[in-house]
């Protein structure tokens, strides 16, 4: 049908009235031990894609990926009904869990040595004997928009059903 049509075409799209927020991004994470502060060298962080509730994560989760390519690769095996060919790392947030200082400045700074600038970083406590999340990156900006994921997800969970 468009194929035949003659051109230019007139197109109109529907746009729907949903608020999207982005909570994604690549970052530095520490997730293997039972410490709240930074780890005292920057080689003990991994990087990963990290992602707060995305298209294809179950609710009240953040999923990390090795890449942001393949976060793309466990989307498109989701929507096509596949099995997931990577490796993804999922943290849930139960509603006992917290941003440590999040009412005065949960955005924590190291600097480390041979680093340019201080490295930014927040930590999520989580309760029942669970390891605290720490996510960290050099762009306060970029941090924020994960802060901003994770405090949805606990705001939710904390309201209830």
């Amino acid at each position: 049908l468009i194929n035949d049509s003659p051109r230019p075409i007139k197109m109109s799209f529907y746009i729907p009235d949903i608020k999207v927020t982005l909570s994604e991004g690549l970052f530095m994470v520490k997730y293997d031990n039972n410490a709240r502060l930074a780890p005292t060298s920057s080689k003990a962080w991994k990087q990963k894609y990290v992602v707060v509730e995305g298209i294809i994560s179950k609710e009240y989760k953040i999923s990390m990926y090795r890449s942001k390519a393949e976060y793309i690769i466990a989307a498109m095996a989701t929507f096509a009904n596949r099995p997931v060919p990577v490796k993804v790392k999922q943290f849930s947030i139960p509603s006992n869990s917290r941003i440590m200082q999040d009412k005065y400045n949960p955005v924590q700074t190291k600097m480390y040595k041979n680093e340019r600038e201080p490295w930014k970083y927040i930590t999520v406590i989580r309760k029942d004997n669970m390891l605290p999340i720490k996510i960290s990156s050099t762009n306060a900006d970029e941090l924020n928009l994960v802060h901003e994921g994770i405090r949805r997800i606990l705001k939710t969970t904390q309201k209830g059903p």
